[in-house]
């Protein structure tokens, strides 16, 4: 059973350098050859102090975490039962671009606990948590939302 007493518990922040590989590297995932991920000069004359981060890019925040146990131990934390528990959605909002050479602070949140009825039966909890990253700056420039369901226990 989820703890809904965690809702609103923020958890310890962490920092990530962005580097202009791993914006390439990211971009090419995604099979965007735009030049404006990977030629400083184009990203310069089209307005950005360096070469920006492609939109969803701080979906790959969660291989910068602390330690590769990090969602692992969020999801026990929250008292998700990982084995029954899917990724159900996930929400970007942008605020200000991401560029190479900033390092961002990333604060999770839970943000809400709900329950649904099952269509195979039982009850659902959806869990959302809110990832806000802040840059060198202390200017907030993104803020991504994830849904976590935990189905019902099969019994």
């Amino acid at each position: 059973m989820v703890n809904e007493a965690i809702v609103g518990k923020e958890f310890p922040p962490f920092e990530f350098l962005v580097e202009r590989g791993k914006i390439k590297e990211f971009a090419r995932s995604l099979g965007d050859r735009n030049p404006l991920y990977t030629d400083l000069e184009i990203a310069k004359e089209a307005g950005f102090e360096s070469v920006p981060a492609p939109p969803t890019f701080t979906a790959s925040f969660l291989h910068q975490v602390p330690d590769e146990n990090f969602l692992l131990n969020l999801m026990a934390e929250m008292e998700i039962d990982v084995a029954r528990s899917v990724h159900g959605e996930s929400e970007f909002e942008y605020i200000k671009p991401i560029v190479a050479g900033d390092v961002l602070t990333v604060q999770m949140t839970v943000k809400d606990i709900a329950r649904k009825e099952g269509k195979r039966g039982g009850v659902m909890n959806l869990i959302t948590t809110e990832a806000t990253y802040t840059n060198q700056a202390g200017e907030v420039v993104q803020k991504d939302r994830m849904l976590f369901i935990e189905r019902a226990s099969v019994t």
